[in-house]
């Protein structure tokens, strides 16, 4: 990702909010970033909404998203979710994944 590029973790619930992302990260936009989580949780969704899908198109919609997008999935976050408080301890996978986008070197905002 080069700097001045805006990397985002994107955590759709839906699959056309995903392939949109996919989209606009193609077009250049945004750098789109997602985990195997995140997508787990969508195509469980997607199953569920949506049985007449066979699993074996979900799985080859899963890598065509991992194959549109470079450097799409994150990884090396799941040390930091224990650490988290949210109000939903559900989404602390979302913001763990978020925090290893941020350089090491940068400072907080003050």
């Amino acid at each position: 990702m080069n700097a001045g590029h805006l990397a985002a973790v994107f955590a759709a619930a839906t699959a056309f909010t995903q392939v949109t992302v996919t989209r606009i990260s193609q077009a250049g936009l945004v750098q789109a970033k997602w985990t195997n989580e995140i997508l787990d949780e969508m195509f469980r969704a997607l199953g569920r909404n949506r049985p007449d899908i066979a699993s074996d198109k979900l799985d080859r919609l899963r890598q065509l998203m991992n194959g549109a997008v470079r450097d799409c999935l994150v990884s090396g976050y799941e040390p930091i979710i224990e650490g988290l408080k949210l109000p939903d301890p559900g989404d602390r996978h979302i913001l763990a994944a978020a925090s290893r986008l941020v350089p090491r070197s940068s400072s907080p905002a003050t």
